[in-house]
This record gives structure tokens, sequence and C-alpha cells, in this order.
């Protein structure tokens, strides 16, 4: 079985077409200015 990163460059590698979603941050931000993350603030 091969090792995920390394099999995941060689699909990479082999593709016609490579298309990238880029964000500033993964989720969101609270309203309340709470700078603890949803599930670290239950």
């Amino acid at each position: 079985m091969p090792r995920p990163f390394p099999a995941s460059l060689k699909m990479v590698d082999e593709a016609e077409i490579y298309i990238g979603v880029y964000a500033f941050r993964y989720g969101y931000v609270p309203k309340d200015g709470n700078p603890l993350a949803t599930a670290e603030g239950r």
C-alpha cells in the first residue's frame, strides 16, 4: 500500500489540471469576539 503523501504527489504530477482552493483560515470567527474556537468553547 503506498504512503498517502507520496501517492498524492504522484497523482498531482500525473494530473492534466490542478485546482487549488485557498483561504485565510479554516472555520469562522464568532461575532462576540471570543478568541476560542467553537469546539474549544464547549
